[in-house]
């Protein structure tokens, strides 16, 4: 009985605790949950409707913009928020948002960053980001907002700033040839001081994308996180293992667990994959990265000496958290050299 005791005031607490922080909620719930709804709808038929995506794909229309901005992007601001917070970058004063659509990740900028002033949206769509431009001033009204129309298969010249973030946008671009000229635009325009932040859907595809660009750049820049500095990716050495992603859970709001279900996103939590160039932070002095769940012989962790099982920690990290090792108490542990070894 006790043991069922504690089980349920654990679960009264994840349930008390809200997903997404009040300023986001607050610029981003919808004001007519129906009409949300019925466009969140008929958006999902255009992402599959190849003849809409040549007519101009699914931000073409007011409704369906409205209901990607509301619903898609409340996650992917949360997403940003969540990297920036953990980066720490100090002193950022532009964000450059490459394929921003409704600007979601420019929000999350804004709310990691008290210091951004200005905005420079970039994407092919002229009215998402007008809708986004009107959530940025809502959210902040003296922010400076710029938007310009471009094609990330033809990034050419890019303006420079303090940070330049990548979301959800690798997914359509049908080659790693232009996905590699993508990046090197980023980081001409981000400079040596900069902070290049890429944050993909946490599928295994995305994520071992990011592996890819992360192997073939590790020689060459600084790279910010997730990684904590391995010499070479774990699931690089064996993607079959797994790949690196994040999980966010939390209480959601009642309009966005119906417009989820409608979406046909099955789990309630949100995931992502994330890559970071730039001077890594130096708030954590032993950093480890949680790469797995709960599992009954532990937790593995990515560190500088690659992937560990840590036998016991004192609480169960989200999976993606940034943990200190000089900090967290923990059992003795075991350097895992081949996949298929289990501890014993």
């Amino acid at each position: 009985m006790l043991l069922l005791a504690a089980f349920a005031a654990v679960g009264n607490w994840q349930r008390m605790r809200p997903l997404f922080p009040d300023p986001l909620l607050e610029n981003l719930r919808p004001t007519g949950g129906k009409t949300l709804f019925r466009s969140l709808e008929k958006m999902q038929a255009l992402l599959h409707d190849e003849q809409a995506e040549r007519r101009g794909g699914y931000l073409r229309h007011d409704e369906e913009i409205e209901a990607y901005g509301r619903f898609f992007g409340i996650g992917t601001a949360l997403k940003a928020s969540v990297v920036l917070k953990e980066l720490r970058p100090e002193g950022f004063e532009t964000v450059l948002d490459l394929g921003a659509g409704t600007c979601a990740a420019s929000l999350g900028a804004l709310h990691a960053l008290p210091s951004l002033k200005k905005v420079i949206a970039m994407d092919r769509s002229q009215s998402a980001m007008r809708w986004g431009q009107d959530s940025l001033r809502r959210f902040r009204p003296n922010v400076d907002v710029e938007t310009r129309t471009w094609d990330a298969l033809k990034p050419g010249k890019l303006p420079n700033a303090d940070l330049v973030i990548i979301a959800n946008l690798l997914g359509e671009i049908p080659n790693e040839r232009l996905i590699d000229s993508l990046l090197r635009a980023a980081l001409g325009a981000a400079g040596p001081n900069g902070l290049v932040v890429m944050i993909e859907p946490g599928g295994r595809s995305a994520s071992l994308g990011l592996i890819r660009l992360r192997e073939a750049a590790k020689n060459r820049l600084p790279i910010a996180g997730p990684c904590t500095g391995a010499p070479k990716c774990p699931y690089a050495e064996n993607p079959r293992a797994g790949w690196c992603f994040s999980e966010l859970h939390g209480e959601r709001p009642e309009w966005y667990e119906k417009a989820r279900q409608l979406a046909g996103i099955r789990k309630p939590g949100l995931t992502f994959s994330w890559l970071a160039f730039g001077r890594r932070p130096q708030h954590v002095q032993s950093p480890a990265r949680a790469i797995s769940g709960h599992m009954k012989v532990g937790h593995y962790l990515c560190t500088e000496r690659g992937r560990i099982l840590v036998e016991d920690l004192n609480r169960s990290p989200r999976r993606g958290s940034l943990l200190d090792l000089e900090t967290c108490p923990r059992a003795p542990t075991t350097k895992e050299g081949s996949n298929r070894r289990r501890p014993k």
